[in-house]
């Protein structure tokens, strides 16, 4: 049977916000999993089958392509939040500043061999 990645933090967000502020007990009964299976959808993204991602999603009152990675179809990447941004920021100052004088200097070499155009 096909299996697919859920987005677990999505499910856990949403499963918090239902209006009875559902715990993980009452979802695993109510849609016919253990706990401790619900605990490694939330956690690990563990792979569920179809039905059962069917069965969440219903339970969450959401599609199933929203509380699943990309099923049969290419899924468009959320925006990086505020921190995750600010440290792909400090990776990339830190790469150019490793990178960019030998890129620099190796590009200045070839052009001044070359002399004046």
């Amino acid at each position: 049977m096909k299996k697919v990645t859920p987005q677990g933090s999505l499910i856990k967000q949403l499963r918090s916000q239902l209006e009875t502020g559902s715990l993980q007990k009452e979802m695993s009964h109510a849609i016919r999993i253990s706990e401790r299976r619900v605990r490694l959808i939330e956690n690990e993204n563990a792979p569920v089958t179809v039905p059962e991602l069917e069965r969440i999603a219903v339970y969450l009152g959401v599609p199933r392509d929203t509380i699943a990675y990309a099923i049969n179809t290419p899924k468009l990447v959320l925006p990086a939040s505020d921190t995750t941004q600010s440290l792909l920021d400090d990776l990339f100052r830190h790469a150019c500043r490793l990178f960019c004088p030998t890129i620099i200097s190796r590009w200045t070499a070839r052009w001044s061999k070359r002399g004046p155009a």
